[in-house]
C-alpha cells in the first residue's frame, strides 16, 4: 500500500484505464487505501 499525490494518481490512473485496470480511491478505518479493479 503506497500514497501518491492527486496528480499522479490521475496520470495512473489513467494508464490503467487503457489497460482494462481502474484505480478505486476507498474510505477504510485506517485511512484511505487504493485498490485496483478490472474493468469487465
Amino acid at each position: 500500500m503506497y500514497e501518491v499525490d492527486k496528480e499522479t494518481f490521475e496520470e495512473i490512473n489513467r494508464m490503467e484505464v487503457n489497460a482494462g485496470y481502474k484505480l478505486v480511491e476507498t474510505d477504510t478505518k485506517f485511512g484511505k487505501a487504493i485498490l485496483w479493479e478490472w474493468v469487465h
